[in-house]
C-alpha cells in the first residue's frame, strides 16, 4: 500500500501547493467568518456586561480670607493651602463618615479629588460615583458638611461658590464597542485563514495530478477539470439545480472530450475481461462519482452499444435527479430486490440518449441487505447478459459496506478521487479493500481538478435538500467557478448531493 509513499519506497516529499491551499481556504471561509463573527459578538456582550459607567459632578470654589486687606499673593497661597488641606481631609475617614451618615449609607459611596486651579485663588472639587444622582448628592453633602471638619484646621479662610455642582448628563468614559469588536473580528478572521492554510498544507490529500502517481496504489485514467455549472445569467441568479452531462450543449468541448477519452481508456482496460460490468465508486461523499458514472454511460452509448446505468446507491439515489426522469412504483429497484416484478419492468429509458436506467427515487436504510441479496446478483447477471455495458453507481467505499458487496460482483471498478478532499491513507485503504473483493481496479478518475494559474471568481451551490445518507452524513456540493485564459476551465464536480 502506498499510503503517501513514492515509487522509491521513501516518504513522498510534502509539496507546497498554493493554489490548492487557496481553494481549501475559500471552501472553509464561511466557517472562518462565522467563528470570527461569533468571537466579535461575544466580545461585544462581554464589554456590555463588564461596562461600569462613572459620572463626575464638580464645583469651583473661590478662596478668600476674612481679612479684606489680604493681597493677591495671600489669596493664591490660601487657595493652595486649602486645596492641600481638603486633600488630606477628604482622604481621611472623619469627613467621609459624616457624609455617609448624612446620606443614610454605611460607607462613603464615591471618589473625591480637590485641586488648586493654577495661578488663581480657586479650587476645583470633583466627586465621581456610579450614577449621576449619587455623584451630585455626594458633592452637595460634602459642601454642606466640610466646615464641620475644616473650621478646626483652616482658619481665616472663606469658600465662595463660583460654579455650583450639577447632575452630570453623560458618563466620563462612554462605552466604545465598535473598535474593539472590529479588531477581534479581524484578528480571529486572520487566525482562522492561517489555520485553514496550515491544515491544508499538513493534510495529506491528492492535490495535483502528479501526486496521483506518487501517492496512490493505482493508475490515473483521466483528469476531469472543473466545469462551470451554470451557463446563463438567469441560472446563476435563480441558482437553478443543474447536472453536468456531456449531452448538454452548454458544457465545454474539453469537458465532453474528457469523458470520451475516459470511455476509450475504460474499454481498452476491459479488453481482457469478458465481463462488461463497471462499478464506479469513491472513497467518501461529495467526490462526484455519480456524475462520472452518468457521463461514462453516455459516452459508452455513443459507441453504438446498449448501455445500462444501475443506480445502486440505494441510501441516496441520485441518477433520476441527474437525468430528471421519473421512476414509477413498478420500476423501483427496491421493489424488485424484495421479490416483486420482473427485470423488464425496471428499465427506464433516459431522454435524449440510448441509455436505460435501473434505480430508485427514494432512499432505503436497509441498503446492505438489499445489495447483498440473491435478487441483486440475479439483476446484475441478467443486465450483463442483455446489455453491452453495465455501469453501476455505487455508494462511497469508505462509508458503507454496499460498495464492497458490489465490488465482489463487478469485474471492473473505477475509483473517483476528487482533488484535495479524501486523505491519501483512506484512498489507499479503499483501493486495498476493493482489490481484496476480487474486482479489477481499472484506475482512478481525478475529479474536479483546478488547473494552476486560474482565478476563482465565485462559488455556486449544487443540489441541496436531497436529505442525508442515514449513517454517513449529508452531501453538500459546492463549486468554484474558474476561468482558464478566455475559456471556462472544464471539469467534473459533485453538483448533486450524492457521491
Amino acid at each position: 500500500m502506498a499510503d503517501g509513499r513514492n515509487s522509491a519506497g521513501g516518504a513522498a516529499p510534502r509539496q507546497l501547493d498554493l493554489y490548492s491551499m487557496i481553494l481549501d481556504v475559500l471552501r472553509n471561509l464561511w466557517m472562518v467568518v462565522l467563528v470570527a463573527a461569533s468571537a466579535a459578538m461575544l466580545t461585544a456582550v462581554y464589554q456590555a456586561e463588564s461596562y461600569a459607567p462613572q459620572y463626575t459632578s464638580q464645583t469651583i470654589q473661590a478662596v478668600t480670607t476674612k481679612d479684606s486687606s489680604s493681597g493677591t499673593y495671600e489669596q493664591l497661597q490660601s487657595a493652595r493651602d486649602v486645596a492641600q488641606v481638603f486633600e488630606r481631609i477628604l482622604s481621611g475617614s472623619l469627613l467621609r463618615n459624616k457624609v455617609a451618615q448624612k446620606m443614610g449609607l454605611d460607607t462613603f459611596p464615591a471618589a473625591v479629588t480637590s485641586t488648586a486651579v493654577t495661578e488663581t485663588n480657586m479650587i476645583e472639587l470633583k466627586v465621581t460615583a456610579s450614577s449621576p444622582q449619587l455623584a451630585f448628592t455626594t458633592l452637595k453633602t460634602i459642601m454642606d458638611t466640610y466646615h464641620e471638619v475644616t473650621d478646626y484646621v483652616v482658619i481665616n479662610v472663606v469658600l465662595e461658590e463660583l460654579q455650583p455642582p450639577e447632575i452630570p448628563v453623560k458618563a466620563d468614559q462612554p462605552m466604545v464597542v465598535a473598535p474593539v469588536v472590529e479588531k477581534v473580528f479581524l484578528a480571529v478572521l486572520a487566525a482562522g485563514i492561517l489555520l485553514c492554510a496550515l491544515v491544508s498544507y499538513l493534510r495529506d490529500t491528492v492535490k495535483t495530478e502528479q501526486e496521483v502517481e506518487q501517492k496512490l496504489d493505482t493508475t490515473l485514467l483521466e483528469t476531469v477539470y472543473h466545469e462551470r455549472k451554470r451557463f446563463t445569467f438567469k441560472e446563476r441568479l435563480t441558482r437553478k439545480k443543474k447536472s453536468l452531462l456531456i449531452t448538454d450543449p452548454g458544457v465545454s468541448f474539453r469537458y465532453a472530450e474528457t469523458f470520451r477519452r475516459l470511455c476509450e481508456k475504460t474499454v481498452y482496460q476491459m479488453l481482457a475481461s469478458r465481463n462488461r460490468l463497471i462499478l464506479v465508486t469513491s472513497v467518501g461523499q461529495n467526490e462526484g462519482k455519480s456524475t462520472v458514472a452518468a457521463n461514462l454511460a453516455l459516452a459508452l452509448a455513443d459507441r453504438r452499444r446498449k448501455v445500462l446505468l444501475v443506480d445502486a446507491d440505494l441510501r441516496l439515489p441520485a441518477q433520476h435527479k441527474i437525468f430528471e426522469c421519473e421512476i414509477r412504483r413498478e420500476q423501483d429497484m427496491r421493489r424488485y430486490l424484495r421479490g416483486a416484478g420482473e427485470f423488464e419492468d425496471l428499465l427506464v429509458p433516459l431522454p435524449d440518449c440510448d441509455v436505460s436506467l435501473i434505480g430508485s427515487s427514494v432512499g432505503d436504510p436497509q441498503s446492505v441487505e438489499l445489495i447483498s441479496s440473491a435478487r441483486m446478483r440475479e439483476l446484475l447477471e441478467t443486465a450483463a447478459a442483455r446489455f453491452d455495458y453495465v455501469v453501476v453507481d455505487s455508494p462511497p467505499a469508505a462509508m458503507m459496506a454496499d460498495s464492497e458487496v458490489l465490488a465482489g460482483e463487478a469485474a471492473n471498478t473505477l475509483l473517483v478521487v476528487r482533488q484535495g478532499l479524501a486523505l491519501t491513507r483512506d484512498i489507499n485503504d479503499a483501493i486495498d479493500h476493493l482489490e481484496q473483493s476480487g474486482t479489477k481496479l481499472l484506475g482512478c478518475v481525478y475529479n474536479n481538478a483546478h488547473a494552476h494559474g486560474v482565478s476563482v471568481a465565485g462559488t455556486y451551490g449544487g443540489y441541496s435538500g436531497y436529505g442525508g445518507y442515514g449513517g454517513y452524513g449529508e452531501y453538500s456540493g459546492r463549486y468554484e467557478y474558474v476561468r482558464f485564459g478566455n475559456a471556462s476551465v472544464s471539469g467534473g464536480q459533485d453538483g448533486e448531493k450524492h457521491g
